[in-house]
């Protein structure tokens, strides 16, 4: 809250932020302080109109529950009938374990994580583990795919003709 004030009454400059290259430890780490704090307020000023407070809670609802859905039918789709309130139990856990830096894309971590959630709710491990991997992969194939299409893309020379 400290820092939506803050940024509420923030002045955006077209300064460049100060360099901390060639400092002694102290005064590098003051500048680094310095220039978060400052970004830290750029962007709570940005924050300040509630019409985009209200778009933005809008959107983050409308995806988590297009999460949960999705948690939902991959439960679903291995036989597992649970209420709705488990699949956002779900869903929280394998965002959490998605946070710990760990193997790129988060392989095992979280599948681990959603493995532990459905068994604490009484989902045996083999359908659990089955949840687990179609609930990563639902997120992890289209976007890795539609990111290799645009590697593609951008790295084939184009021809004088097209």
């Amino acid at each position: 809250s400290v820092a939506l004030v803050v940024g509420w009454r923030w002045q955006l400059s077209a300064a460049p932020y100060p360099s901390a290259d060639g400092l002694p430890f102290a005064a590098r780490t003051r500048v680094h302080l310095g220039n978060f704090f400052r970004r830290l307020g750029e962007g709570m000023h940005q924050l300040r109109s509630p019409s985009v407070w209200a778009r933005s809670l809008g959107w983050s609802m409308m995806s988590d529950a297009a999460n949960a859905l999705t948690v939902g039918l991959c439960l679903m789709a291995v036989g597992v009938t649970l209420p709705l309130a488990a699949w956002f139990l779900i869903m929280l856990v394998a965002r959490a374990a998605g946070i710990v830096p760990s193997t790129p894309g988060q392989f095992g971590v979280q599948e681990a994580g959603v493995v532990v959630a459905l068994g604490l709710v009484g989902v045996d491990r083999n359908r659990s583990l089955a949840v687990a991997l179609l609930h990563h992969m639902a997120h992890f194939v289209p976007v890795t795919r539609i990111g290799l299409v645009e590697l593609k893309r951008q790295w084939v020379p184009r021809t004088a003709a097209s």
